[in-house]
């Protein structure tokens, strides 16, 4: 899918999208609670303080000190959607809550509307097989060395790192 076609759905709504970093744990929706955002995503990430990385038309929530600690790792339903999103690769870390990018008039943060919440979901829940050791390792990289491709096969499924 091309970014455009995601803004289609880009009303605002009540819900949001938990994308956890460990795969036991189900991708889910929850209520977006509007003026109680940051008491929700410190709760849904586990965390003490929260980064915004936007990505197409979708914002997505981050530990900003997940990158900092010894024991992070890459989340890779995240960064498949990311992908699928943008048409482009981008290594995400950690628990990912992801709401509406644009604030509403008062710069307060929007949910997504009930349709575009499952379609993220559904993204996340066909992601295709990988190694979460491998794409820490190579986020790892990314924070050591600079720059890093993820590279595809055939079929757009990861299959590697290029620095």
């Amino acid at each position: 899918m091309s970014e455009t076609s995601w803004a289609g759905g880009g009303a605002p709504g009540g819900h949001a999208v938990v994308i956890p970093v460990d795969l036991q744990h189900e991708v889910g929706v929850i209520d977006w609670p509007g003026g109680e955002s940051l008491t929700t995503l410190y709760r849904e990430i586990g965390c003490r303080t929260v980064d915004l990385r936007t990505v197409g038309d979708l914002a997505f929530w981050v530990d900003d000190e997940g990158a900092v600690g010894e024991d992070w790792a890459a989340n890779g339903r995240a960064t498949w959607l990311a992908c699928v999103v943008t048409g482009q690769g981008l290594l995400v870390a950690g628990t990912v809550v992801v709401t509406l990018a644009a604030p509403d008039d008062e710069g307060d943060t929007q949910g997504l509307a009930r349709d575009l919440a499952e379609r993220v979901t559904e993204v996340c829940r066909v992601v295709p097989p990988h190694d979460p050791d491998q794409l820490t390792a190579g986020l790892q990289e990314v924070v050591d060395r600079g720059a890093l491709v993820m590279t595809l096969d055939e079929n757009g499924i990861p299959d590697g790192f290029a620095v």
